[in-house]
């Protein structure tokens, strides 16, 4: 903090996240940092070295520090955490006071714990963006109580949180650029080139980290009911393992699509080209349970296509439902067949959730209303601190 006396025209941010992977988190925190007003708020992003978050955030000129941040996803001893995150919250400590840090933003569970030790340690304010829909009750109360100010991506997620740190959670929903997610700029026929789609079949997607929750095993047994049926729709699916735990998971749906499904679905890998993805598909089915918010709901409208996901979490915050798209019960594969079934023979019905999808976006969920929200909370911050 500024010694007494000396003035200060910006409020210099530290951001704290070191995932190893580009997740939703990650995304959202570079968005935010590409269109921070830098008249007012200068950001240091915390985040080891060699991550893609680093790299990225360095491209587009933003100060990239790299403390020792160990994973700590396993770790279930508290003693253990202390001695493994000992060097890296001194160096954050050091980290702090030599930049003459003004607020610390964690931006994920994972970093979430380095944030309040090093805020209690400089005194420092502390904001912690909460992603997930938490179980941890020990967790949530500890950090809800540490943390200054809470942002909650989602209702749902603020719903997790306990009932008397709600007084000092916003909620704040991700926010899209939505010149990068433009129909008129993407006009779909590149991502069905990519994967040997023609144009006339009717392409059902699902994008995402792969992982149990998120319920691609699910949307695999959709696709086969539809594919005895219906010859003219194709599935994909677009992303990779969350991470190793999931690769015997993701072994085992490439073992059933291939028996069920063979050539009809088609597995695209993990993609940056959210837009140029988004415009190839005429639909997306998102099959995840207690989605914190589902930020491939938000690509998939911007880009006016009709979505269907799963009843609960923060796609019911998204979706209006038979508007914008379907909100259907859990595990209900009846439903998710005649959802799909009715959008493939129903054009006009598919254009307009599409068009009401991407006005929904616009009014809701664009990035400059998500920056301007973050914005605030800074300065109300920094308010009650003079």
């Amino acid at each position: 903090m500024p010694q007494s006396g000396e003035c200060k025209t910006k409020l210099k941010i530290l951001y704290i996240d070191h995932a190893p992977v580009m997740g939703g988190a990650e995304h959202s925190l570079l968005a935010l940092l590409t269109q921070l007003d830098r008249s007012r708020f200068e950001p240091v992003l915390a985040s080891t070295r060699g991550t893609k978050l680093a790299e990225e955030a360095g491209r587009i000129g933003i100060k990239v520090k790299h403390p020792s941040l160990e994973q700590l996803r396993s770790v279930r001893n508290p003693a253990t955490v202390f001695w493994r995150t000992s060097k890296g919250v001194a160096e954050l400590v050091r980290l702090i006071r030599s930049e003459r840090i003004d607020i610390v933003h964690a931006n994920v569970m994972r970093s979430s714990i380095y944030g309040a030790m090093v805020s209690r340690l400089t005194k420092t304010p502390l904001v912690w963006h909460v992603r997930d829909i938490h179980r941890e009750r020990s967790y949530l109360q500890i950090m809800s109580k540490l943390a200054d100010r809470i942002v909650a991506i989602s209702a749902a997620v603020k719903d997790s949180l306990p009932q008397w740190a709600h007084s000092k959670t916003s909620v704040v929903y991700n926010g899209l650029n939505l010149s990068e997610f433009d129909s008129s700029k993407e006009d779909g026929a590149g991502f069905r080139r990519d994967i040997g789609v023609a144009d006339g079949e009717f392409l059902v997607g699902n994008v995402g980290w792969i992982a149990p929750w998120k319920g691609q095993r699910l949307f695999l047994e959709m696709a086969s009911r539809i594919a005895s049926e219906n010859n003219n729709v194709r599935f994909v699916i677009v992303g990779d393992a969350a991470d190793n735990r999931y690769a015997d998971f993701y072994r085992q749906l490439r073992a059933y699509a291939d028996e069920k499904l063979g050539e009809r679905v088609i597995f695209a890998g993990s993609r940056r080209d959210m837009a140029r993805v988004m415009a190839g598909l005429d639909l997306l089915v998102h099959c995840a349970k207690d989605e914190p918010f589902g930020r491939v709901l938000i690509e998939a409208m911007a880009m006016e296509k009709p979505v269907v996901a799963i009843h609960g979490g923060g796609a019911d915050e998204i979706i209006l439902d038979e508007v914008t798209g379907f909100l259907l019960p859990k595990g209900d594969v009846d439903a998710l067949v005649r959802s799909v079934l009715t959008m493939e023979a129903d054009s006009s019905l598919a254009r307009s959730m599409g068009h009401e999808g991407r006005e929904r976006v616009v009014s809701s969920f664009s990035l400059d209303t998500h920056v301007c929200h973050i914005e605030r909370i800074y300065e109300s911050i920094a308010l009650r601190r003079k």
